[in-house]
């Protein structure tokens, strides 16, 4: 069975009987745009915030 994960064969689905590779496929454009403004939003703030803790005395020491 993981011989054929790692050559990309999922199998097929037990609702429908369609490739899963073929199910994911058409899954993937719907997350990436769900997620994608997410993640951006992250970097928009963690940079700046991580940039101006470093700048202050004893903002990046860590453990302490």
């Amino acid at each position: 069975m993981l011989g054929h994960v790692v050559r990309g064969d999922l199998g097929d689905s037990f609702r429908d009987g369609r490739p899963v590779l073929v199910l994911l496929g058409e899954a993937l454009p719907g997350h990436a745009a769900a997620s994608l403004p997410s993640i951006l939003l992250g970097y928009l703030l963690a940079i700046p915030i991580g940039v101006i803790s470093a700048m202050r005395p004893g903002g990046s020491s860590i453990g302490t």
